[in-house]
């Protein structure tokens, strides 16, 4: 209605200025012709109230043009509230698995804030846009009121003129209210429109930011956070350093571990090897540090001590003690790694293995991811020549006339190349391991044929 309204205003006031002249010139004549007498008054009045009619029609007419712009730009800013709400609604749908309920209620209102921030926008867009109208009204009624007083008029011609005047200076009006409406019509809609973008981006980013501090979160309960593990381990062969002692026997690791966030830990476990008499056959406690710097950089210290079997045929039964420190490097294509450590017992052996991998992942759920980590590893250390000659003979009994003098050896002893696998179900990760191993500078009774061991981890994390 509105609209019929202002359209059958603009067709009147086009009717006014086009037949108006005419019709009031025909008219004085007629009354001329009636009275038989001029009426010196009669022009004037007709300025007045043509211009008067005139400038409440343009009047009108540039209210309704207002109007509609204003009413545009209402709509525009509730089309965009609505799509942004659906936005946020998709948003929220696409990542039902990733987001808990209080990251989705801050997204929520993060949009009800943002939206607020637009329809603000809007009504402020409203006045600016309904601005020129008041200054067009202004400048029309001081026009109104100087053309229409004519002193210099003395014939119905003059006043005419004097009211082309006042058409020219409305068209002046006409123009520059257009120009200012459109103008800041246009920088109005580009300026609206960033804003769109730029909360449509927000609630994007924002979306992928709670995402991945829910990751973070969880990855900080997994690795980090204080925990109680229990954990068992499957090897089809036994090594240590690339050695099996010549008995190529299988074993099955149970261990209980605890992890304080501080980076501290303790953790004992113990043995089980096919071809050993008696088949429980360690014990090991370890206390360790774990520490990063960023999340290029992290280490560990640690400390074992072994409880041997006095019939263990291990390549490790020789210790006591193993003193252990780790680096490592990791980028983003590549991790590298350097493990030393140094077992003590009737005699010492250093160990220095250095690793390079490259891990990459399959997101199952939130929850649940596969990942895998293929490396190649090198081990060098020393070959002390009186363990050597005690891993020899039975277990606490040295071997008398066999060497007397003890001599050490430096050099590579391994390498190995791994597929590991680390499959996480919440709180319970697999971890299945194929690795080849290549041994190399053996001087005991290891095997030095290369062969494939393969490794099996189940765990499951207590928060």
């Amino acid at each position: 209605m509105r609209f019929v309204k202002c359209l059958s205003v603009s067709l009147l006031l086009i009717v006014w200025m086009v037949f108006f002249p005419t019709f009031s010139l025909a008219q004085t004549k007629t009354i001329e012709a009636k009275t038989f007498e001029r009426d010196t008054t009669q022009p004037s009045r007709r300025l007045v109230y043509s211009i008067h009619r005139f400038a409440d029609s343009i009047l009108q007419v540039k209210r309704c043009y207002s109007d509609s712009l204003v009413a545009a730009v209402g709509r525009m800013t509730n089309n965009a509230a609505a799509q942004i709400d659906l936005l946020a609604d998709s948003l929220i749908t696409s990542a039902h698995d990733s987001l808990d309920t209080p990251r989705i209620d801050t997204l929520l209102l993060v949009t009800k804030l943002l939206n607020q921030q637009l329809l603000a926008f809007g009504d402020t867009s409203k006045q600016t846009i309904s601005g020129p109208l008041s200054d067009f009204s202004g400048e029309l009624f001081k026009g109104r009121n100087t053309y229409a007083v004519c002193d210099s008029c003395e014939s119905d011609s003059d006043f005419d003129d004097r009211f082309e005047q006042f058409r020219s200076f409305v068209d002046s009006l006409h123009d520059v209210f257009n120009d200012t409406t459109t103008a800041l019509m246009d920088d109005r809609k580009d300026t609206f429109q960033d804003r769109y973008y730029t909360v449509h981006d927000s609630l994007a980013d924002l979306r992928d930011i709670l995402i991945e501090n829910r990751l973070n979160e969880i990855d900080y309960q997994r690795y980090v956070a204080t925990r109680l593990t229990v954990a068992a381990g499957y090897s089809s062969r036994t090594t240590y350093r690339g050695r099996d002692n010549g008995v190529p026997q299988q074993m099955i690791s149970p261990s209980l571990a605890f992890h304080h966030t501080s980076g501290f830990g303790i953790e004992v476990s113990t043995y089980w090897l096919y071809q050993t008499p008696k088949q429980w056959d360690d014990v090991a406690a370890s206390v360790s540090y774990e520490f990063s710097v960023g999340n290029l950089l992290g280490g560990e210290v640690s400390y074992s001590h072994f409880w041997f079997s006095d019939s263990s045929r291990s390549s490790k039964s020789v210790f006591k003690n193993d003193f252990g420190a780790s680096l490592s490097l990791n980028w983003p294509v590549l991790s590298l790694s350097v493990d030393g450590d140094v077992a003590t017992g009737d005699a010492s052996e250093f160990t220095l293995a250095v690793s390079a991998s490259d891990e990459f992942g399959i997101p199952l759920t939130l929850h649940s991811n596969i990942s895998f980590a293929p490396s190649v590893t090198a081990t060098f250390g020393e070959q002390n020549s009186t363990l050597t000659t005690l891993r020899k003979g039975p277990k606490g009994k040295k071997v008398v006339g066999v060497q007397t003098q003890t001599s050490n050896t430096f050099g590579i002893l391994d390498y190995e190349l791994s597929l590991p696998v680390t499959i996480v179900l919440g709180p319970l990760t697999l971890s299945p391991s194929v690795n080849y191993i290549m041994p190399l500078n053996v001087i005991d009774q290891s095997t030095t044929k290369s062969f494939v061991d393969v490794e099996f981890g189940i765990n499951w994390a207590f928060h």
